[in-house]
């Protein structure tokens, strides 16, 4: 490959394009507005608390083949740490209650048939609405087709969409939902929640801004986008 690829923002998507753009032989340009890459997902020092805090925080399950493949371009295959065990604590501010959403390990998801593994008082019946993300269309919100209510939707569908796709049931695609059960959900050994035990940044951000850098194609900041000027029905200049 012998074009240049333009890659407009440093956040995530933008360091995973610009990555995979340079694996393939392109010469990269990479433009972020702001002074440090990562969009969202970062990490800084704050002073009054005296120490790094992670912003932009999102759930990455062992089964995301995606964020290996970023993680394995970046140099960094490594920097993520999962979990024992796939469980997830909950706490509800307002009743006090505590409980454990427990996946089991293998093939079959059993797991929710086991009172003492799903939401605390969510009954089967209940969980028995996930079925339908199956056989979710392109316009088909989880809110939509699960048509969850009560603790079914605070207790589970609420927290599992907002970890996924920070969108609500109501607007949450259920298709992606999908996808991320097959890849993830099915099995509690995919399903494992992975730390950034050093933080987000030298986690996910630092590594690709230094692999992007050794590829000479490192990340121009404070470089903001104003217009796109066209030509003969194509982007002619940025």
């Amino acid at each position: 490959m012998s074009r240049t690829v333009h890659v407009v923002g440093a956040g995530l998507a933008g360091l995973s394009t610009a990555l995979a753009a340079t694996q393939r032989g392109a010469r990269v340009q990479i433009y972020e507005g702001a002074t440090q890459a990562g969009g969202r997902c970062r990490s800084f020092f704050d002073d009054k608390l005296d120490r790094q805090i992670d912003n932009g925080n999102h759930l990455v399950l062992t089964g995301n083949t995606s964020v290996q493949r970023y993680l394995k371009r970046a140099g960094a295959p490594d920097a993520l740490v999962a979990a024992p065990k796939a469980d997830f604590p909950f706490a509800d501010v307002k009743t006090g209650e505590r409980w454990t959403v427990r996946m089991n390990d293998g093939p079959i998801p059993w797991w929710p048939f086991a009172q003492d593994r799903r939401p605390k008082r969510v009954g089967l019946a209940q969980m028995a609405g996930a079925g339908r993300i199956l056989f979710a269309g392109p316009n088909d919100t989880i809110g939509g087709l699960v048509k969850a209510k009560g603790l079914a939707l605070t207790r589970f569908w609420e927290p599992m969409s907002y970890a996924v796709m920070n969108l609500p049931p109501a607007e949450a695609s259920a298709q992606l939902m999908r996808a991320t059960a097959l890849e993830a959900w099915r099995d509690g050994r995919l399903a494992r929640p992975m730390f950034a035990p050093n933080g987000l940044g030298p986690a996910l951000v630092d590594p690709a801004v230094k692999a992007l850098e050794a590829a000479s194609s490192p990340v121009r900041f404070g470089e903001v986008l104003k217009e796109v000027e066209r030509a003969d029905g194509r982007i002619s200049a940025l």
